[in-house]
């Protein structure tokens, strides 16, 4: 029922279609294998990690390098803008927080590992996995959420 009403709100029949994907961009990128890549939420940038750890962010759709760090000497795993695009999360060996704007590493979390990241929706909180535990961080004060007999991958609020 919900699919037809937003088929119908969008101008189309009740009947199935077909869905077409069509390929807009390619990019091509320096720095090896690209591990993880994120887009801001407004569309303005976009941020990759490179296999040697290190995090480019571009404006987009121009390509034009605004800063490139490197926090982890390993692959990072996932990164994630905040919700109002003003930080970005880099989960390595490390969990890394680095302002937009500069690049300067605001947080580092030590020994994280590569799994699990999530922003609350306000920003203000952010969800990460570590080890067992799914661990939460309101400022620069961390608590432990849940703790389970396997290691967790994936964190979501």
């Amino acid at each position: 029922m919900l699919c037809s009403l937003a088929l119908a709100a969008a101008g189309c029949s009740h009947e199935p279609r077909e869905l077409r994907l069509e390929l807009l961009r390619t990019i091509e990128l320096d720095g090896g294998t690209v591990s993880s890549a994120a887009f801001a939420s407004d569309g303005s940038l976009l941020a990759y990690a490179g296999e040697l750890g290190d995090v480019i962010v571009l404006e987009y759709p121009s390509l034009k390098e605004r800063w490139r760090a490197v926090p982890s000497k390993h692959w990072l795993g996932e990164l994630h803008f905040s919700p109002d695009s003003s930080q970005l999360a880099c989960v390595g060996q490390n969990l890394t927080l680095h302002d937009v704007r500069t690049g300067a590493e605001l947080l580092r979390i030590w020994h994280t590992g590569t799994a699990g990241f999530d922003w609350a929706n306000d920003g203000t909180r952010f969800a990460f996995a570590h080890g067992n535990r799914a661990r939460v961080q309101t400022g620069h004060k961390t608590m432990t959420w849940a703790t389970f007999e396997s290691p967790v991958n994936t964190v979501a609020f």
